[in-house]
């Protein structure tokens, strides 16, 4: 069923060609959303979807698995129907389904919600300037 909504949302989507501006695109948009620009390991990526990627990081202790390609539904906060991303949980990889940040107090989580499986991770959230 999110195959089918992924596909008609498609063709209205705008298609950027370029390895600097889709990394430029991606970050923009992560920060528009609110979402951790670390959220995509852009180091990584390769035009074009050529390749699976696996990625760790480091200050949760978390794998990742990106298919060469990832869709998902996008509002402020929250990445949601993903498609093409697993998370390593002992020896088990899991599709992740949605991802969001979510506050408490002065801490960001960032929450990766897989089928039968909720699980909260330190942001991944650089510390911004305040405003005056």
């Amino acid at each position: 069923m999110a195959s089918q909504s992924i596909e008609s949302h498609r063709a209205g989507a705008a298609v950027l060609t370029g390895d600097t501006a889709c990394r430029k695109k991606s970050v923009g948009l992560l920060e528009e959303l609110g979402l951790p620009k670390s959220l995509l390991p852009m180091e990584a990526m390769h035009p074009g979807g050529k390749k699976k990627v696996e990625h760790t990081f480091k200050k949760i202790q978390q794998t990742v698995s990106y298919a060469a390609k990832v869709t998902a539904f996008a509002e402020k906060g929250k990445l949601k129907k993903i498609t093409g991303v697993k998370t390593k949980e002992m020896m088990l990889w899991l599709s992740v389904v949605e991802v969001y940040v979510r506050r408490l107090g002065r801490r960001r989580y960032i929450r990766l919600q897989v089928p039968s499986l909720r699980e909260e991770r330190p942001s991944l959230l650089r510390k911004r300037a305040k405003p005056d």
